[in-house]
């Protein structure tokens, strides 16, 4: 059920010869405990693998399952630095209320939940889990609490000689400041640990997304804070001292070399709040300036680059290549109508169809900022589609999402993915913009999806009449909505290809090419692909 960059990846679960077993990824790295044993981590690092580990907690509890074992054991760190989130083998979608508990074990790997049992890893575990009460999200947050408390403080928050006094102590015990084992520890990271760490679970945070939130928005500002700290200039002991202004009040004197900063700055206070204040106003330029230029890909000047890659099915016995391909297709058409946004071409992405293929290293190889990847699988009438965005540099995931929609409603998936792409990259588009991303060519699913047909075909170009193919499904379009205007541009250009092949005469083909066209523009006047055409043929 779960399909995200930070969660193990479960190909099959498989019987044979009356053994159970799982298939998964491989994962080439080490576990958080054995990193935390090797060495302490920084807070930077720490909230790396945090926001990752809330990231996938946020995927896993959008579908409706509490893990109810989070602990460094099962996290697992790569060695580029992507963070999965393993074994969900005591997740559940609903826990039932018990009464009585065993307090004795450290982990209780029962699947089958009974009266009495607790489950999970007793230092791990929140109040209500360790009562043996019911159990939902927040118990997974209060157990992320614990675990990144122990990644900054190099402790458990919560101990004991036995287990019953551990538990105790998870009950009834607040666990020491964080300042008292982490000097000059950001006050938002001890606000944000708390907040997991709260015995009611109406106190602490209701939803992992809000938790992700706060960790990425302090991520990035201790991120800028450092750039902006490296763009200052070092400091001098013996600095220049600004003098007075002279009676003119255009000259300044240099003041003694002995004169240290700080004494000069209480000698001529105005002009020192003067300068500080340009120094600052210069220094948060440059910080901007080289925060925002570290995101921009090779070549792209002040816009956000994308790769769009052909989808993949979910079920690899039934693939639909036509609408893995014709998704992608059109979610690029849509980009790039905005000016601010590089969007990677069709051509430059249809390769990346293996079903094994890394989008993070195809994003890296296209060189742009984020990557879009995502699976979808027809059934019937109905769809399914999972789409994600990752930034290329890290592998962090910026958002994914489900659909489980009636195909009739493909559109509205695309309008919701095309949203959240400009949401994400954080652009501010023009009413004329906001009108093109959401135009739909066509209301009809009949015809999007004949449409979606003669374009494989078109992209693919195998050998054979595929040029006679392909236009037999755009014209079946045109009968289906006569005003497609991208049917007839995808006639006009399987009319030039014919006469380039010699299967039609030159003149023939010309003039069924543009009058394809003229269609398309008669309909919509600012379509590129109709433009693009017509500088095909002349």
């Amino acid at each position: 059920a779960l399909n995200h960059p930070n969660i193990i990846t479960v190909h099959e679960i498989v019987v044979e010869s009356g053994t159970h077993f799982i298939a998964t990824e491989f994962i080439e790295g080490e576990t958080l405990r054995r990193k935390l044993k090797a060495a302490g981590l920084e807070i930077g690092e720490t909230l790396n693998i945090a926001t990752q580990i809330a990231a996938a907690l946020d995927a896993s509890h959008r579908s409706g399952i509490v893990h109810r074992d989070i602990k460094p054991e099962n996290v697992m760190v790569r060695e580029d630095g992507l963070v999965k989130v393993l074994d969900f083998g005591l997740a559940k979608f609903a826990e039932k209320k018990t009464e009585e508990v065993d307090r004795e074990a450290a982990t209780l790997a029962q699947v089958i939940t009974e009266a009495g049992m607790i489950l999970g890893t007793v230092a791990y575990m929140s109040p209500e889990q360790a009562r043996g009460a019911q159990v939902d999200a927040r118990t997974d947050i209060f157990s992320f609490g614990v675990m990144l408390y122990e990644m900054l403080a190099g402790c458990q928050p919560f101990t004991g000689e036995t287990m019953s006094d551990t538990l105790a102590a998870i009950l009834k015990s607040e666990p020491a400041p964080l300042s008292q084992y982490v000097s000059e520890i950001p006050q938002e990271l001890e606000r944000i640990v708390g907040r997991t760490l709260r015995k009611n679970a109406d106190e602490r945070y209701q939803h992992s997304k809000d938790l992700l939130i706060d960790l990425r928005d302090l991520k990035e500002e201790l991120e800028f804070t450092a750039k902006l700290e490296r763009s200052a200039p070092p400091k001098v002991e013996n600095a220049t001292a600004i003098s007075q202004a002279t009676t003119g009040g255009a000259n300044f004197r240099t003041a003694e070399r002995q004169h240290t900063l700080s004494q000069t700055i209480k000698r001529h206070k105005p002009l020192a709040a003067f300068a500080l204040a340009a120094f600052l106003v210069g220094a948060i330029g440059l910080g901007y300036y080289l925060f925002y230029a570290g995101k921009t890909a090779p070549g792209v000047g002040d816009k956000k680059s994308i790769a769009v890659l052909p989808f993949k099915p979910l079920n690899a016995d039934s693939r639909d290549e036509a609408l893995e391909m014709g998704m992608a297709e059109t979610l690029i058409t849509r980009l790039s109508n905005l000016g601010q946004v590089v969007v990677r071409p069709m051509s430059a992405v249809r390769k990346y169809t293996d079903l094994q293929q890394d989008s993070i290293k195809a994003g890296q190889e296209l060189q742009t900022e984020v990557v879009l990847d995502g699976s979808i699988q027809k059934a019937g009438e109905r769809v399914r589609v999972t789409v994600r965005l990752i930034n290329t540099r890290d592998g962090t995931p910026l958002w994914s999402e489900q659909f489980d929609e009636n195909f009739t409603d493909i559109f509205k998936v695309q309008d919701s993915i095309a949203g959240r792409i400009t949401n994400a990259l954080a652009l501010r588009l023009s009413r004329q913009e906001k009108e093109q991303l959401a135009k739909h060519y066509t209301d009809s699913p009949e015809a999007y999806q004949l449409y979606l047909q003669g374009e494989y075909l078109w992209l693919n170009r195998r050998k054979g009449n595929w040029a006679e193919q392909s236009l037999t499904y755009y014209q079946r379009a045109l009968e289906k909505d006569p005003n497609f205007a991208l049917a007839y541009i995808g006639i006009a250009e399987c009319y030039i290809r014919l006469s380039g092949q010699g299967r039609l005469t030159g003149r023939d083909a010309e003039n069924k090419a543009r009058s394809n066209i003229m269609k398309a523009l008669e309909i919509d006047d600012t379509l590129a692909e109709a433009h693009n055409a017509l500088a095909e043929l002349k």
